[in-house]
């Protein structure tokens, strides 16, 4: 999908490679939405949420961040946050501007790597500032 974007010339890519020179794959992505467009928003918004579609099922998942104007009227968080099907796979986090939005993209990153989806931020409905992390085997679990 990547090397389709940059044949199409809609982004520059720069591949990584091994030590052998094999080409790494990445398993997560992440989409960094802007302020609302002020011309056909829907239009707009229906084209990201469909490469954010796209993007989440070629690997383990995707995190579509942005300020928390983009969690506002015509945003692309909020489309997806109000998309059914959309909000139960693809993370939103709306407060990039933010110290804490850029730790919330991170811990939202990793709940994906999971198989976990929420949203965080500010603005609406959110299932709070930053994703719960699961205990890791030194915080209570074996090997205590």
């Amino acid at each position: 999908m990547v090397a389709g974007f940059g044949e199409a010339g809609l982004a520059t890519v720069d591949l990584v490679a091994d030590e052998n020179g094999d080409n790494l794959e990445a398993s997560l992505a992440l989409v960094a939405a802007g302020t609302p467009p002020e011309d056909d928003a829907e239009r707009v918004n229906s084209t990201l949420r469909g490469v954010t579609v796209g993007l989440d099922a070629a690997g383990s998942g995707a995190v579509v961040t942005g300020p928390a104007s983009s969690a506002g009227d015509d945003g692309l968080l909020a489309a997806i946050r109000d998309d059914g099907e959309l909000r139960e796979t693809v993370s939103t986090v709306d407060s990039t501007d933010l110290p804490s939005g850029g730790i919330a993209v991170v811990f939202a990153a990793v709940e994906q790597q999971g198989g976990g989806a929420g949203h965080y931020g500010r603005v609406g409905t959110t299932d709070g500032a930053l994703p719960e992390l699961a205990a890791g085997p030194d915080e209570g679990g074996e090997g205590s």
